[in-house]
């Protein structure tokens, strides 16, 4: 069948989704992310889209870089850090949106960080580069939350950190 209308915001969101959900419960799912060169596309998605897709352009990234060395790379040759930062530093941007990008990056360090031969070992230096000083310490030392606790309250304290980080950024 030939499709020959756009797709909506929706319908993208919605594709960006199942490809989060592909990468997390299918590990090769990553592998094919990467020779498909999905970093790019969806770095492209959250430079030009609207909320919608950005937010859930975030999820799949986090997805698709869990334990993926090759997209790691891919999201730092893409400048993927700066990428999100333009989106976070942003006072007009949907709110929820912004404290998507500080739960992204929560995420992203606290993953990288206690690894060995980490991929992309100038990430703090890029977020301190980034964000300042004290925005930067605080996403270290918040992305540290761990995972003793249950979901929910991990969830929560996601939440609550990627606000201290917003706020931290709006004091400027």
């Amino acid at each position: 069948m030939r499709i020959t209308s756009p797709s909506t915001d929706a319908e993208i969101a919605l594709a960006l989704r199942v490809l989060e959900g592909c990468c997390l419960l299918h590990r090769e799912s990553t592998v094919f992310a990467h020779q498909y060169k999905a970093i790019q596309v969806l770095m492209r998605i959250l430079s030009t889209r609207g909320v919608l897709e950005k937010s859930a352009c975030l999820d799949a990234l986090i997805s698709i870089m869990l334990d993926s060395s090759p997209n790691q790379l891919d999201f730092e040759a893409c400048n993927g850090i700066e990428e999100v930062t333009v989106v976070i530093r942003d006072k007009e941007v949907d709110e929820n949106l912004r404290l998507k990008c500080g739960e992204f990056m929560l995420l992203l360090i606290g993953h990288l960080n206690g690894r060995e031969r980490a991929p992309m070992p100038s990430i703090h230096e890029d977020v301190r580069r980034l964000l300042g000083e004290k925005s930067a310490s605080l996403i270290w030392a918040a992305s540290q939350f761990g995972t003793t606790v249950d979901p929910e309250q991990r969830l929560m304290a996601l939440q609550i950190q990627a606000r201290r980080v917003l706020e931290s950024l709006d004091l400027y």
